[in-house]
């Protein structure tokens, strides 16, 4: 199975390409890793259009830190939403930022050199290709021996063995393996690599550890120096006395010791007697005559003179060839950078087809707006000459009516009082008003089963998320029922917005369901012309001596928590339905203090005794879901400041049909626990960057910088920060990474945009490179939006719009 990060999206690794400027670039991705820590090439054709990623800013890091042909691992890559790459040839889909990159650990994909494992006293390779990975392996046949450290010198790749204490091997030692045990843990790269102008190797071995598991034998690759360094150590332990080149004497007799011990190897000391007459051929004193009479003697100077001149292709060689392969390099450099250059100018030219295009079509548009505008002003010019001879017969009219009105007030007793008051009286009479004051009829409600549940947070999340998918054939994320849930239970009042028919309403109706709490969801469809309680709770009717309540049950279902304890025990919910057909802040003011935590919960009904003030439990929770069109009303500014708006998107998933024969959940988390899980913390704080992001979102918002052009600022109220600080305190440790941050300034922020002029435009930009850069996918794609409706309306933006 595939490793996968949390924007679904597979590790990778990857070499890198070239870059294109100062901080951009191009990598080729070339293996997915999977789980276990094994390894697939990657397809080309997965990577459209060109087989590489986008390096999008920091690519000096990568080059900086990466030598050509050296493997790194991708730990983050994302897809281009607006989907560019579809109509250019020359953009890539996917994109990454430099720092992004990760070294691999050291016996990672570990080179297979294929030829005969060079002898110990003459270890060089005969391949002199590049090598991505600074230990490799060699393939002698059936047998498959490393891992070996390399270094380049005069004569080439030369190999010594790798030491370290987590490969388990004795020091200066190497694996041997059978190629038929290891070739399940190699990967290879023949397409890859066939148009590079050096071949690197096509095979690699997963992961050194692996050869543990399997069977292998250790190889002895001990280097001269070593193996002198070893003698000599291993001679001073046995005999108290130490190899040196004092004089020749010492030596024969260290090689007659060394031949009569016991115990070592008999490979090394082979190797030992071998050697040291050689070292002592290769005196000190030989070595300075030498150098003596090839540097000071004139005979000397010229013996030297002439081999050089006589063997300067021997000498010059490697480096001529170096010079070439640089020069081979650049040449293909600039020519990729050529068809680039060309294919950005055909581009170019395009675009700029198009902008004359669009030019004159505007310029069309312009002259037949004038000449639209044109007869519209006539026209009004002729209605207001009408509108003219209405006003003068309209002010005839009135004055007729105040004539009618002073006459209709003669006509009216005096004794109005006294009437009503005989009114009250019959009335009082024929409706039997002889209630006592207290006496309510509550109505009856289902009681909800306590349910007990050990687990955290997280797994009660997931346990929602798992039944809205499964049963309710919902396709929200993890995330964003979390986000639900944590919203909810924080804020008195919760908007979910969002175009018609998403799924607002069926929502908040099947979350009360997997909460097993239906029981305790009141919904109340919203009427237009609704303009005070009276509409959507009730009143206090004098002459009755009654609470009239509203047809909604909101009265009876706010009130029964006062006299029933296990009602109130669990969360209580009501769902207005449609909220802003009607002004939200005209008929739900009373219960708008309510949204601050040390606003009154005591509504005055306008009663006497007891009953006259109506407790709001702590246990209530109002969710309203607002449409953006013509038909509804705009959320005012004091609302949208005391509340959380999520907006929903459209779904266009359907994986799982609703089970109509679903068991729904009979039993429900208690008000405490719900609060313990999503709302109650010990301090309200940021955490890691969360304070830098959102210090420099409220900057840009409200500052008055020339940039923005006198744009209209965006106030940010202490309410709205400390609800921000509240909501990330629980957040983070339910969400992934920077989820939490995200979803507040989607949430708590966004929607307080509402301005116009090229200058607030700018502002928004601003904000969306913030958002973008800090990795708040969420707030940078709702940003756009806003943005873009609003350049087609005028320079007229608005999160609602």
């Amino acid at each position: 199975m595939d490793k996968v990060k949390a924007n679904d999206l597979k590790l990778l690794i990857a070499l890198k390409d070239r870059p294109i400027s100062t901080s951009g670039g191009f990598v080729i991705p070339i293996a997915y890793e999977q789980e276990n820590s094994n390894f697939i090439p990657a397809d080309r054709y997965d990577f459209p259009n060109n087989g590489r990623i986008w390096v999008s800013s920091e690519y000096e890091a990568i080059d900086r830190r990466f030598a050509d042909y050296e493997f790194f691992r991708i730990n983050r890559y994302s897809a281009d939403e607006n989907e560019a790459y579809i109509e250019n040839e020359h953009l890539e889909k996917f994109w990454m930022k430099g720092s992004d990159a990760e070294a691999l650990k050291r016996f990672e994909l570990c080179p297979i050199i294929a030829e005969e494992l060079p002898d110990v006293e003459k270890p060089y390779l005969k391949s002199n290709g590049p090598l991505p990975n600074r230990s490799v392996f060699v393939n002698q046949g059936d047998d498959l021996f490393g891992p070996f450290e390399w270094a380049r010198d005069d004569e080439g790749v030369r190999l010594s063995a790798a030491q370290s204490p987590l490969l388990g091997l004795k020091p200066d030692h190497v694996f041997k393996v059978r190629m038929e045990d290891v070739n399940k843990y190699i990967i290879t790269f023949e397409d890859q690599f066939k148009n590079y102008l050096s071949m690197p190797p096509v095979a690699y071995l997963f992961n050194t550890n692996f050869l543990r598991s399997i069977e292998y034998d250790q190889h002895d690759y001990i280097s001269d120096d070593r193996l002198i360094t070893w003698g000599n150590k291993y001679f001073l332990r046995s005999n108290g006395a130490r190899l040196n080149r004092k004089t020749a004497t010492e030596w024969l007799e260290a090689v007659k010791s060394l031949k009569n011990l016991s115990g070592m190897d008999e490979d090394r000391r082979n190797r030992l007697i071998r050697l040291i007459p050689e070292m002592l051929d290769a005196g000190s004193q030989q070595a300075a005559f030498i150098n003596n009479f090839l540097t000071n003697e004139d005979d000397g100077k010229l013996i030297v003179e002439r081999y050089l001149e006589d063997n300067k292709d021997k000498f010059f060689k490697d480096q001529l060839k170096h010079i070439e392969e640089k020069a081979e390099k650049e040449a293909a450099k600039i020519k990729r950078e050529i068809y680039f250059l060309n294919a950005k100018k055909d581009q170019l030219c395009k675009e700029l087809d198009e902008l004359k295009k669009k030019k004159k079509e505007e310029q069309m548009r312009y002259e037949q707006d004038r000449t639209r505008d044109l007869h519209s002003i006539e026209e009004r010019i002729g209605k207001l000459l009408q509108y003219e001879e209405l006003a003068k017969e309209i002010e005839f009219m009135e004055l007729k009516k105040k004539k009618i009105e002073i006459e209709i007030k003669k006509l009216k007793s005096e004794d109005i009082t006294e009437k009503l008051t005989e009114i009250k009286t019959y009335l009082d009479l024929l409706n039997g008003s002889y209630i006592q004051e207290g006496f309510y009829q509550y109505p009856v409600t289902g009681y909800v089963k306590r349910k007990s549940f050990t687990g955290n947070r997280k797994e009660f999340v997931d346990k929602i998320h798992d039944y809205l998918a499964e049963q309710c054939g919902r396709n929200y994320s993890f995330d964003e029922i979390a986000n639900l849930l944590i919203c909810i239970q924080q804020s008195f009042l919760t908007i979910l917005a969002g175009p018609p028919g998403i799924g607002k309403t069926s929502i908040v109706h099947y979350l009360a369901e997997s909460l097993g709490n239906t029981e305790n969801l009141l919904k109340i469809p919203v009427s237009r012309g609704w303009t005070s309680h009276r509409d959507i709770l009730g009143y206090f009717n004098p002459l009755r001596n009654q609470y009239q309540k509203a047809r909604t049950g909101l009265y009876d279902f706010l009130n029964i928590t006062r006299t029933d304890i296990n009602v109130s025990e669990f969360p209580r919910w009501v769902l207005l339905d449609e909220a802003n057909l009607s002004p939200i802040e005209h008929y739900w003011a009373d219960f708008l203090g309510i949204c601050d935590p040390e606003g009154e919960r005591n509504l005055d009904t306008g009663g006497t005794g007891e009953n006259r003030f109506l407790f709001i439990s702590h246990s209530i929770r109002f969710i309203g879901t607002v449409n953006n069109d013509n038909t509804t009303e705009r959320l005012s500014p004091r609302l949208i400041d005391r509340v959380p708006v999520i907006r929903l998107e459209p779904s266009y998933e359907y994986s799982n049909p609703i089970n109509s024969n679903r068991v729904k959940p009979d039993e429900a988390l208690p008000f405490d626990k719900m609060q313990e899980f999503f709302s109650v913390s010990e301090e309200d704080d940021f955490a890691g960057k969360e304070t830098d992001i959102i210090k420099e979102i409220i900057e840009i918002l409200r500052t008055e910088a020339a940039d923005f052009e006198g744009s209209p600022s965006v106030i940010i109220s202490p309410r709205k920060y400390y609800s921000i600080k509240r909501y990330c305190t629980v957040a983070r440790e339910i969400l992934m990474e920077d989820q939490a941050i995200d979803f507040a300034v989607a949430q708590f922020l966004l929607p307080l945009i509402e301005g116009y002029g090229t200058g607030f435009g700018k502002r928004l930009e601003r904000l969306q490179e913030v958002a973008s850069s800090n990795s708040l996918y969420r707030s940078s794609r709702l940003l756009r939006r806003i943005i873009e409706a609003g350049k087609q309306t005028h320079h007229s933006y608005s999160f609602f719009g």
